[in-house]
């Protein structure tokens, strides 16, 4: 059996058993215990099995048994542990996965602890026996928990230790894994309560399914759902763990962006005065007034939209730097799994790896220690990248960071986005550190990233039984509205619409979501259930008009556009929907006042003029369409707009004029002959409308074909 077929056979047996399928779990364990030849394993699976086949027929008999939920639930456990225990086996035996190749290799499984703890002497050790020990027993547990609780502990080494006890419970599930990390979610130290509620996030979200069956632990999680404090925190962080989503659009949009600023001839002055890229990223943040000549440079550059766009990510809490620091994680430092998830700066460690430990350097970690924008991964990217940094570069790099410094001394009282309050700004700065190991970490593979299943948090057991399970999801709900994840957004609705299925504003989101996927058909049909329930609501009617119109029913899509006119008089957008509609019921006369309506109030509206002019043709009032169509602006016609105005010549017999114009469509469509014909033809009808005899409609094309060839030759 390959590792891979191994794993597979390994879920299955925790699905089954979650799912209280244990004949098939039973079955397939077996198949698993085979695999490693352990008898004693196999005589533990037979012991269960029996365990489980007297309480079958206990239940099966009628016998009432107080007992039987515990028994059960017992049973699960036990089976799930067992199947833990040869998973763990099989694959420190097998794998070469890092995580395993360290439990064959590494002396420190034999790591007893210590009288008195040295950091310097035991950090590394102790890093690596809470990562890689599977289950820890009370005495192991009750060990952690004094050193948590030590004062003379340093807090950065706590920090990691708490990243260590993460790391291994997302590998496998492990009761006393959870309850360290429970005991630390309103720990006074804020990084270390921060971490210890992510933690608790990520590994509720893999092992959700299994914390339902371990009694102890379910109601233990009620704490933090009665706690307000950490009820409002776990929402909060909740939603920086789904901003880590948007981190490879906002990568795109910096490539997409940065190409554009070097392009920029301005930008050889930028480099002439030694200014960084990074400089005007953060001049869209509060830097612009310390040389106000950049904002004419961003602006001439044609990008400040989108600096602005990437510094309104920034503020908001997302990750702009990954595509930055990316390169920079080839020192030795990275090269120690721990260190990814140190706080900055960690001086007995970090020193360890040949800091620089110049004045400047002195400054520079003073500074970037009080940065909010960086996370503590690329400050140390960033430390340890003064070696090899031109000596022009690092006054302006200190001076940066000390304008930041200054700024936001200013605004922590005053306007200081909510992504960077104290508590959030732990939590944005750890999740980025995390997002980086799993992503950028040389044996990334071997780790499974945490970061892959958070889809939608539904079926999290800190939402589904947590009191404020509908605020949690509102909140997640606008994130995913806001961010354009729309089918994630809909299954959320959908479980709350079911438990409230006459609220409207669940309706109108789940319409909205499904017209943003262009389903039109599941918009309409919610869009009516809103209406049926609270009718006239203009923005609800002006979508499912909308969406009508886009299914092309356009009957029922006039008579709600029609309602909105009643609502909205004025509104020249609706008065342009009802006239379409009524062009595609070809009741031309009927939109012809609509669209002279809408000239009359909005004389440069240039749509109405083609609508107008298109209206006019085919009621036969050429001169009239000729007026309108000329009315409109050229560099706003399309190659349909040329074709019409090359009609109405045509059958004012003004060839030479027609010929001109045809020839615009034809380069608008890349002079394309076929493409040309077919549009030709399908104004076949109003050509014979107005005067075009059938018979000599394919020799006009053929001759305005000819006549385009001639002149592009």
């Amino acid at each position: 059996m390959t590792n891979r077929d191994f794993e597979i056979l390994y879920k299955n047996v925790c699905v089954e058993t979650c799912n209280k399928e244990l004949n098939a779990a039973f079955n397939h364990l077996k198949e698993l215990i085979t695999e490693t030849n352990n008898s004693f394993w196999e005589e533990q699976r037979g012991e269960l099995e029996n365990t489980y086949l007297n309480m079958l027929k206990y239940a099966t008999d009628a016998i009432q048994d107080p007992n039987q939920e515990s028994i059960y639930k017992n049973i699960q456990i036990q089976l799930l542990e067992l199947a833990d225990t040869v998973r763990n086996q099989f694959f420190t035996k097998n794998s070469n996965n890092i995580v395993y190749q360290h439990k064959r290799t590494s002396p420190l499984l034999h790591f007893s602890w210590p009288e008195t703890f040295n950091i310097q002497e035991h950090h590394t050790q102790l890093f690596h026996v809470l990562w890689l020990t599977e289950k820890y027993d009370k005495e192991f547990s009750n060990h952690i928990k004094d050193l948590l609780a030590d004062p003379s502990i340093d807090e950065g080494c706590k920090c990691t230790y708490i990243a260590a006890i993460m790391l291994g419970l997302i590998r496998t599930f492990d009761e006393e894994k959870f309850h360290l990390l429970l005991d630390k979610i309103d720990d006074p130290i804020k990084s270390i309560k921060q971490r210890a509620l992510i933690g608790i996030i990520f590994c509720t979200n893999i092992h959700s399914a299994r914390i339902n069956i371990y009694s102890k632990l379910s109601s233990r999680m009620q704490y933090m759902f009665d706690n307000e404090d950490i009820a409002e925190n776990l929402q909060k962080t909740i939603i920086q763990i789904l901003l880590s989503k948007e981190t490879d659009k906002i990568t795109k949009k910096m490539n997409d962006t940065l190409p554009d600023l070097i392009k920029n001839s301005s930008l050889k002055e930028l480099k002439k005065n030694k200014i960084n890229i990074e400089d005007l990223i953060n001049e869209g943040n509060e830097m612009s007034i310390i040389n106000p000549k950049w904002d004419s440079i961003m602006e001439n550059s044609g990008v400040s939209d989108k600096m602005m766009e990437l510094s309104n990510l920034q503020m908001e809490g997302g990750d702009i730097f990954m595509s930055t620091f990316a390169s920079l994680k080839n020192f030795a430092f990275f090269n120690t799994i721990e260190n990814w998830f140190l706080p900055f700066f960690h001086q007995t460690i970090a020193k360890k790896y040949e800091l620089n430990d110049s004045d400047f350097a002195q400054q520079l970690t003073g500074l970037l220690n009080e940065s909010v924008f960086l996370c503590n991964s690329d400050k140390y990217s960033m430390i340890y990248s003064i070696n090899e940094m031109p000596n022009q570069y690092k006054e302006m790099i200190k001076n940066t960071f000390q304008m930041e410094k200054d700024q936001l001394g200013e605004l922590k009282n005053a306007n200081l986005p909510t992504a960077y309050s104290e508590e959030n700004n732990i939590a944005r700065m750890y999740i980025q550190d995390l997002f980086r190991f799993y992503n950028l970490y040389f044996f990334k593979k071997d780790f499974s990233n945490p970061f892959l299943s958070i889809k939608n948090f539904n079926d999290n057991i800190l939402i589904q039984n947590n009191p404020k399970s509908k605020e949690i999801k509102l909140a997640i709900i606008d994130f995913f509205i806001k961010k354009e994840y729309y089918q994630q957004a809909i299954q959320l609705l959908t479980t709350l619409s079911e438990k409230q299925p006459t609220q409207i504003d669940y309706l109108q989101k789940i319409a909205f979501c499904y017209q943003q996927q262009g389903d039109y058909d599941n918009a309409i049909t919610y869009y009516q259930k809103a209406e049926t329930l609270q009718s006239g609501t203009l923005w609800n009617l002006k979508r499912l008009a909308y969406c009508l119109k886009c299914n092309k029913k356009y009957e029922d899509s006039l008579f709600y556009y029609q309602q909105c006119e009643t609502l909205s008089p004025d509104d020249l957008n609706i008065q342009s929907n009802i006239g379409y509609c009524l062009i595609n019921l070809q009741r031309y006369q009927e939109a012809l006042k609509i669209f002279f309506k809408i000239e009359y109030l909005a004389p440069e509206n240039n749509n109405a003029a083609k609508a107008i002019g298109w209206c006019s043709f085919v009621c036969n009032k050429l001169e009239q369409a000729e007026k309108y169509y000329l009315k409109s602006a050229e560099d706003k016609r399309n190659e349909t707009d040329w074709m019409n105005i090359g009609h109405i010549q045509l059958c004012l017999n003004k060839k030479d004029e027609a010929i001109q114009y045809y020839k615009k469509a034809y380069l608008k469509i890349d002079s394309d002959p076929k493409k040309f014909s077919q549009l030709f033809n399908e104004d076949k009808i109003y050509l014979t409308q107005n005067g075009i005899e059938e018979k000599n409609i394919p020799l006009y094309k053929d001759y305005i074909l000819y006549k385009i060839s001639q002149t592009e030759a």
